[in-house]
């Protein structure tokens, strides 16, 4: 499981969509200092007014049998919850801190080596059109 996330160790640039929205993203994945869980750094919507910073930290749960995914979203928002591979893709499993992760559902997979992408929608429309797409592009 790790190694596969572990793929997206790099710089990468991103724009995501929502809605009728387009905005730039930058996000930067390094292994931890025991290579055994990876931390982000983000800036979402680099070419808005107000762009907004994420953290993120992935690591083995053993109890879970599967990843954990923190996400910090500025000062005020914190997401938690699970990263489980099925059929080659990630599947994100999460929600604000203290709700539990049944909010969110992020399906997450690489095109190709340069090439990753993420879907998120809400878990009860998770068979519905994402509420964000992002299509990241891993820098040269």
């Amino acid at each position: 499981m790790l190694t596969y996330i572990g793929r997206v160790v790099g710089k990468w640039q991103a724009v995501a969509h929502a809605g009728k929205s387009d905005f730039r993203c930058e996000f930067n994945f390094v292994w931890n200092e025991s290579h055994r869980g990876l931390r982000g750094d983000a800036v979402i919507a680099l070419d808005s007014p107000k762009p907004m910073h994420s953290y993120s930290l992935i690591g083995w749960d053993a109890n879970a049998k599967a990843a954990y995914y923190v996400d910090a979203h500025d000062p005020d928002t914190l997401y938690t919850g699970h990263v489980y591979l099925e059929d080659n893709k990630l599947q994100f499993r999460f929600g604000n801190y203290g709700k539990g992760e049944n909010e969110f559902v992020a399906t997450e997979w690489f095109v190709d080596n340069d090439h990753y992408r993420s879907e998120i929608r809400q878990a009860a429309h998770a068979d519905g059109p994402p509420m964000i797409s992002i299509e990241l592009t891993r820098e040269k």
